[in-house]
Formats: structure tokens, C-alpha cells, sequence
């Protein structure tokens, strides 16, 4: 089976290319595979974050894209 890779970062224009994307899955009967990715900044990384902070961000990622799923 076919699968169209999405790229979000939730912003309008991503939703928009989700979208799109999720009518032509639909469309050719392909699998459609969201990603979103972050990265810290150089100081971030050099700073000790609580893991809470991680665990927040990494829920918040999970929420986003299962709200993509429906």
C-alpha cells in the first residue's frame, strides 16, 4: 500500500497541506502518515529541563495530531 507522508506544525498553511493531503489518501485509498518534529535550540539543549517539561511538550505533539486523525 501507498502512503503520503504529511509534514505539521500546525499552522494554518500545514493544515491547509494536511487537508489536501488527507483527500488524495482518501482519494487513492493510500495510508496518510502525519509528522511533526521540534527542535531545541543549542541553549535549550544545554539547559537542564525538567522532565515535566518534556512530557508537556511531547502530550501537547500526540494531542495535535490525533485531532488531525478525526
Amino acid at each position: 500500500m501507498k502512503t503520503i507522508i504529511a509534514a505539521t506544525d500546525y499552522s494554518p498553511a500545514a493544515e491547509n497541506a494536511v487537508t489536501y493531503a488527507a483527500a488524495l489518501a482518501k482519494h487513492f485509498n493510500y495510508r496518510l502518515l502525519l509528522f511533526n518534529a521540534f527542535s531545541l535550540s543549542l541553549h535549550e539543549s544545554n539547559t537542564l529541563l525538567p522532565a515535566s517539561t518534556v512530557s508537556d511538550l511531547e502530550a501537547k505533539i500526540k494531542t495535535g495530531l490525533h485531532n488531525k486523525q478525526q
